[in-house]
């Protein structure tokens, strides 16, 4: 425990001692001093548990470090036929654009292009200002926002933010394989969209079909409020 009585140098604050304050640090044990190499080479270690996907022996040095550039064939090797098991990352709400609408925020999203395709299920909700989706930037989004549309639920989670469809609204993406697209519009709607052009409906407040790997955009059927879009691989 560190005394009151000493000092920061600067500011002159002492050290609130909330690791040895039961009521404000949550539950740990130490670790002995000579158990922490053994903690930090072991499953969970630094970074990635169990250290990552790959782990590699570099053989005996045959060369000089500081001048032998040749590539390594065995590492190189592990690498050319590594594929990530990563499904997907999660992106930050963006405040980008200047929309209209009942929210600020809406307009262009930055997206598709040259951003990688994710395996795995991919989702997007929509929050004020802008779109949360399962990889950043795989959607590409114009449109306006509204939390006055009613809401949705999906798979126990309720959304109460949407994208309007409008004359204006795009959402572009593009798959490199066959997908299952699930749209889910608010609880008191029915589907009703465009897809690729051609416009789709259904008796209940979501519309599912298989889209094909290519590019691929939705815009406004009727006027509807879209809440969620889940994309799940076709097995």
């Amino acid at each position: 425990m560190v005394p009151e009585t000493e000092k920061a140098v600067k500011g002159g604050s002492a050290y609130n001692n909330f690791d040895t304050n039961a009521s404000l640090m949550y539950d740990y044990t130490v670790d002995a001093a000579d158990q922490v190499p053994e903690v930090v080479t072991g499953y969970y270690g630094a970074g990635r548990m169990n250290h990552g996907d790959i782990s590699y022996t570099f053989p005996a040095n045959v060369g000089n470090d500081d001048t032998d550039s040749a590539v390594d064939a065995g590492l190189a090797n592990l690498i050319d036929k590594y594929k990530s098991s990563l499904v997907g990352i999660f992106g930050e709400e963006s405040d980008s654009g200047s929309g209209g609408g009942d929210e600020p925020g809406g307009g262009d999203e930055p997206g598709g292009g040259d951003t990688p395709v994710p395996e795995g299920t991919i989702t997007c909700s929509f929050v004020s200002g802008g779109s949360v989706q399962s990889l950043e930037n795989f959607f590409t989004i114009v449109g306006n926002y509204s939390n006055s549309k009613g809401t949705a639920t999906v798979d126990g989670t309720t959304y109460t933010y949407c994208l309007k469809l409008e004359s204006s609204t795009s959402v572009k993406f593009t798959l490199a394989a066959s997908y299952r697209m699930r749209l889910y519009f608010a609880s008191t709607e029915t589907g009703n969209i465009k897809i690729d052009g051609v416009k789709k409906t259904s008796a209940t407040n979501m519309l599912e079909e298989t889209l094909d790997a290519g590019a691929h955009e939705l815009t406004k059927g009727d006027t509807r409020n879209l809440f969620y879009i889940k994309l799940e691989p076709v097995i």
